[in-house]
């Protein structure tokens, strides 16, 4: 997950997009005891010399209520 490293394109929203992140995680793992990957983690690239817009596409789990 990344926002930018700063400069004139630094992403406006990345202080409530971590936050965001954040909170997410956390109540997951408050909710949840166990989270397994249970099949393949697929990624999205941006284009062929992208190395910046890699995002994840795809990842199968499995949660276990608490």
């Amino acid at each position: 997950m990344s926002f930018g490293g700063g400069g004139a394109h630094y992403c406006l929203g990345a202080h409530l997009a971590r936050r965001e992140i954040r909170t997410l995680l956390e109540q997951l793992l408050a909710r949840f005891h166990g989270i397994d990957i249970t099949g393949e983690t697929t990624w999205m690239v941006g284009g062929p010399d992208q190395s910046v817009a890699v995002s994840l596409d795809r990842m199968p789990v499995q949660l276990t209520r608490r």
